[in-house]
């Protein structure tokens, strides 16, 4: 059975410009690099931030 093409599978992604969103902000180095700041505010980041800051007052993550 042959697979149906519609018209938004036949889009070119090479065509389209990319621009930056106003919203983040970003910083271009010397080198060329792009480094664009985002900030995470999602339910898997707090989660994240919680246990890895129980970790660093347990010691597990700071060496000791």
């Amino acid at each position: 059975m042959a697979k149906k093409t519609s018209k938004k599978d036949l889009r070119n992604y090479l065509d389209f410009i990319p621009v930056h969103h106003e919203q983040y902000s970003y910083t271009v180095s010397d080198n060329g690099a792009v480094t664009v700041y985002v900030e995470n505010k999602g339910v898997f980041n707090k989660i994240a931030q919680v246990v890895f800051k129980i970790w660093m007052k347990w010691g597990i993550l700071s060496g000791r």
